[in-house]
């Protein structure tokens, strides 16, 4: 006997199958619930739209799992009963699927109200424990070797979940929870495969790692392994560390080449992985960077300076405390890197769509054994800049946005270098973290330019001049004049009008011109709110592009 859908004619083996199908085909309307707010959501192209995030799915369990996990809320169905061959089904909620779809076992019995209660096979109806057997192929085995499966998956924290197979037939297999939630959410199609029998890395292993498989399993199972996949990453090792800690003072090239190697490099601290998109250097030495890490001793605690000898060498990964910020630092011998915008891999951390931009790190604490994975290609242009001793810069484009965030020692040619570096995640300056040196490159719907992109247009024309002229660089006080004239009366303008006050000449010194700096320090300070709300929007911008369906 077969039973048949009136709607699409297709022709079932029995009744749940049939109910199955119209249920996960046909229902078109369901009634979602989140935080006592009631909702009905119509199937639309083929989807439903979860009304809290707008995730969408194609099968009603598959929302409904979404809305009890991710939102603690409820989906209920709105399908009518009918009478089909003397038999009412209504409300089954738990029905197995007939087309391929993923589904987790229900622990209790359909429940159904109906005229004549019938309750018909589902795979579904497969407590937790039965399942777990038969994805043990345990249904058959003796009672001692069951309570050995249900007890193995019990410390393995693995649950069952279950595939029905357009011909009918039932898979169930076991995986972890945060697993389940993937599928049932992203309804993969794909092509099955096994592991490798061995440790052994295949040669179209598109992420070679030394066979760390730690890495190669967050960053394939990353939500933006889609922007990885085509990189290679290799393991930091004492041989690059040791290159890096020469000293800058005799290889000048160094603060170039070290932040073009570790710019799109992956921390891995536990399970938590993070892919740094921007990364600036500072040298140890006060001679070589005026804005080096002090090492006064109120400070001292705050020191990235590697205490002991890691499996890279001198090299550690740690957090520091300055400004009221929580900074990222990668910290070697010859000099520190500050992380200024990253993203997380991982997902547990990634349900929140984490990418943080700015000097602020909060979401990512190093561990002492925190791994570090270096970009292929960011190695090869760094070790490229190495043997490079005329270098003045990382490369030849957006020179501006390599310069590092600073807002003070405006009179050291020091705080003019161009050694930050980016990712190539983030090579669109869309998604790259602003300075006052490239805030007024900001994309305002503004059509006035605010003050603080007034001030940026006005320091990015001292650093032309300081990297065109170096020490001899001067700035024509016209330049302050103008701005003056547009600035809105208050401290601001009161400061750029000291500025033009400092002395009678057309021009103005600004290397080893402490007054102008200390001036040029309290503008760029009031600049921070600006540079903060840009930075949000850079993230979101960044964040669309990375998570983008």
């Amino acid at each position: 006997m077969t039973f048949i859908c009136d709607t699409c004619k297709i022709e079932f083996s029995s009744p749940s199958k049939l109910y199955s199908h119209k249920y996960d085909v046909h229902m078109n309307t369901l009634q979602v619930t989140i935080n006592k707010k009631t909702t009905l959501i119509e199937r639309i192209g083929g989807k439903f739209s979860c009304p809290d995030c707008s995730k969408k799915f194609s099968a009603p369990r598959t929302l409904k799992y979404h809305i009890e996990k991710k939102h603690e809320g409820s989906c209920t169905t709105l399908y009518k009963a009918e009478k089909r061959r003397n038999t009412e089904i209504d409300d089954d909620e738990s029905a197995s699927s007939v087309i391929i779809k993923h589904h987790k076992p229900s622990k209790g019995e359909i429940g159904s109200t109906v005229d004549n209660p019938v309750t018909f096979p589902s795979t579904s109806q497969y407590d937790e424990n039965t399942a777990v057997l038969l994805a043990c192929d345990s249904l058959s085995s003796s009672a001692r070797t069951q309570d050995s499966c249900v007890l193995a998956a019990k410390i393995a924290n693995v649950k069952p979940i279950l595939l029905t197979s357009q011909n009918g037939k039932t898979y169930s297999f076991l995986t972890a929870p945060e697993n389940i939630s993937d599928i049932l959410s992203d309804e993969p199609k794909g092509i099955w495969s096994l592991p490798t029998m061995d440790n052994t890395v295949t040669e179209k292993s598109l992420l070679p790692t030394n066979g760390d498989e730690l890495f190669k399993h967050i960053v394939g199972v990353s939500p933006i392994y889609e922007h990885l996949a085509d990189q290679q990453y290799v393991e930091l090792s004492q041989e690059i560390t040791k290159e890096i800690n020469k000293d800058w003072a005799f290889f000048p090239q160094l603060r170039f080449a070290t932040s073009q190697i570790f710019a799109g490099s992956i921390l891995i601290s536990g399970s938590t992985a993070l892919l740094v998109n921007c990364v600036e250097s500072y040298g140890r030495l006060k001679t070589i960077d005026s804005h080096h890490e002090r090492r006064t001793a109120s400070g001292a605690h705050q020191s990235s300076f590697p205490k002991a000898v890691s499996k890279y060498g001198q090299l550690t990964v740690c957090l520091t405390q300055d400004d009221n910020t929580t900074k990222l630092k990668i910290g070697a011998a010859s000099c520190n890197l500050l992380v200024t915008s990253s993203t997380h891999l991982d997902k547990q951390t990634i349900a929140n769509k984490t990418i943080e931009m700015g000097a602020n790190t909060s979401n990512f604490v190093p561990a002492p054994d925190t791994k570090i994975y270096i970009n292929a290609e960011s190695l090869k242009l760094g070790r490229i800049l190495l043997e490079d001793e005329t270098a003045t810069c990382i490369d030849q484009s957006y020179m501006l946005y390599q310069l590092r965030q600073l807002r003070s020692k405006f009179y050291c040619m020091s705080t003019y270098s161009l050694c930050r570096s980016f990712s190539s995640i983030v090579s669109d300056i869309t998604y790259r973290p602003y300075t006052i040196w490239t805030l007024c490159e900001y994309d305002s719907p503004q059509k006035i330019d605010s003050q603080s992109r007034k001030l940026s247009k006005m320091f990015q024309t001292i650093a032309l001049l300081v990297i065109k002229n170096g020490s001899a660089a001067q700035i024509k006080v016209m330049v302050f004049k103008d701005l003056y004239s547009t600035l809105k009366d208050g401290t601001i303008k009161d400061t750029v009008g000291q500025i033009i006050n400092l002395q009678d000449t057309d021009l103005i010194a600004i290397i080893n011109n402490l007054k102008l700096s200390n001036l040029l320090q309290t503008l760029a300070d009031s600049m921070t709110p600006s540079i903060n709300n840009s930075n949000q929007m850079a993230a979101k911008l960044l964040s669309q592009n990375l998570y983008k369906k």
